[in-house]
């Protein structure tokens, strides 16, 4: 949207009238409003959820870190998004369970790459930092993963599971943890951020450590609340630190 500083004295008068009534919207909230659709607080993914589901994502509709758990990601959902990427999921398919309160089930099909899921996020206007623009293209899973359409499960956890504090790449390698893959997490990524209109790991980072890049460095992933924006780079399989852990599948 173009700026415009005019919004105020007789276009805010004629606005006021316009929403009076019912509504409760005023002119200085309208004002407000589209100054933060300029400086990208509010994009049109967040804005679509108001428009075509009224939900709310200001205030007190904010999900706080205990609440992620009663996030729940529906099949509707899932068959949504897939949908949109032109990929069909079988609901008759055994694959398929009941979602359950403190979990994240997360259906991958092969077809559904890292970079189609970059882009796809990029469509949600979220912007991805990469450390490097073809950095995804590269990468690979080390973790056994089905070759055709799974369902793979994690605790529902905003920041992934500090249990796994202070362990590196290699050691949950060492102890056969069943980690995350890059693919795994940008698809829960657009899962959340379709849920919610909010991010996945704002205080902590995700440690893919299911995957590696061709020089066998460790693809991970949080959000930056200052650049707002999803991080995408790499690390050491010898990293550690107090909040650099990773997502373990419960099954």
């Amino acid at each position: 949207m173009a700026k415009d500083s005019s919004f105020t004295g007789e276009t805010a008068k004629s606005v006021k009238v316009v929403v009076s009534g019912s509504s409760g919207v005023t002119a200085s909230q309208l004002k407000d409003f589209f100054r933060q659709i300029e400086d990208g607080s509010i994009n049109g993914a967040v804005l679509q959820a108001i428009l075509e589901h009224h939900r709310d994502p200001f205030g007190p509709g904010i999900i706080k870190g205990e609440e992620a758990a009663q996030v729940i990601f529906s099949h509707e959902l899932m068959e949504e998004i897939y949908r949109e990427f032109g990929i069909e999921l079988d609901l008759n398919s055994s694959l398929w369970v009941e979602p359950e309160v403190g979990f994240w089930d997360v259906y991958m099909s092969p077809k559904l790459t890292a970079s189609k899921l970059v882009d796809y996020l990029k469509k949600l206007d979220v912007t991805v930092y990469q450390s490097d623009e073809n950095f995804v293209l590269g990468v690979r899973d080390v973790v056994a993963r089905p070759q055709e359409p799974y369902r793979i499960r994690f605790r529902a956890r905003i920041e992934a599971d500090a249990e796994t504090q202070n362990l590196s790449a290699q050691d949950t390698a060492e102890r056969g943890l069943n980690c995350i893959t890059l693919r795994e997490r940008l698809f829960l990524e657009v899962l959340y951020f379709k849920a919610t209109c909010q991010h996945l790991d704002v205080k902590s980072i995700t440690r893919c450590d299911g995957s590696r890049s061709p020089d066998g460095s460790v693809p991970r992933v949080h959000w930056n609340s200052d650049s707002r924006e999803v991080c995408v780079y790499w690390c050491s399989p010898r990293g550690r630190g107090p909040s650099l852990w990773t997502r373990v599948a419960v099954s």
